[in-house]
């Protein structure tokens, strides 16, 4: 009976062992995501539309790149508009991404939740003063 039982256990942690290594929401490590990016002025209007992809490093860690374009020709959304990299934290089903982490006081981060098929949230412009603007953003995956 006791030799049953080991077996049994070490079968599980063989099987355990071989699935891939997922997060704490299901995203398998190493993959990618690519995503259609629309973010809103703090009154509710569009003001930049493109792309990002992101892939997920671990549990915990995204890096990836972004397209995006000012729809509204505004100065006061910080980085929305061309191209870039991106590097993000993920815990449980939230998500904090920084577009513009070569800058250390002109960033916009989106701070998010990841639901099923996208990531919803708020930006925020944060410059050497503090948060300067701020808008939502929904990010659906493609």
């Amino acid at each position: 009976m006791k030799l049953n039982v080991f077996v049994i256990i070490l079968i599980l942690s063989l099987l355990i062992s071989c699935e891939k290594n997922k997060s704490s929401i299901g995203i398998e490590t190493g993959s990618t995501g690519n995503f259609t990016y629309q973010s809103y002025d703090s009154l509710g209007n569009l003001i930049v539309s493109g792309w990002f992809e992101i892939e997920f490093i671990d549990s915990t860690q995204v890096e990836g790149s972004w397209h995006l374009n000012n729809l509204s020709n505004r100065k006061d959304i910080g980085l929305q508009d061309g191209d870039g990299e991106l590097i993000g934290t993920i815990e449980r089903s939230s998500i904090v991404i920084n577009l513009n982490p070569q800058y250390a006081d002109h960033n916009v981060y989106l701070n998010g939740t990841i639901k099923e098929d996208s990531i919803e949230g708020q930006w925020t412009w944060s410059t050497f003063i503090g948060p300067t603007n701020w808008g939502s953003f929904r990010a659906v995956k493609n």
